[in-house]
């Protein structure tokens, strides 16, 4: 029962350390288009960007869309 529990958790995992990951390697302030290297789907990379916002990991500094600058109020997710 143990190594199903664990296997279930696996995507899970998964996705939150890419978070993590992408998360440090951008910059101070980012733009969608630096998320988009790491998601290339658009609605997926905005979709991030949103989640973060929600969490208080970000803030937008300019703009809106394709050209909003963002900002990291925290060091490390």
């Amino acid at each position: 029962a143990l190594a199903d529990e664990s296997a279930g958790l696996t995507p899970q995992v998964k996705v939150r350390s890419t978070t993590v990951d992408l998360y440090n390697s951008l910059g101070d302030k980012f733009s969608l288009a630096d998320v988009q290297k790491y998601i290339p789907n658009y609605f997926a990379a905005n979709t991030r960007i949103r989640r973060w916002k929600k969490e208080g990991a970000i803030e937008q500094l300019k703009g809106k869309g394709r050209s909003a600058v963002y900002k990291k109020l925290k060091k490390v997710l």
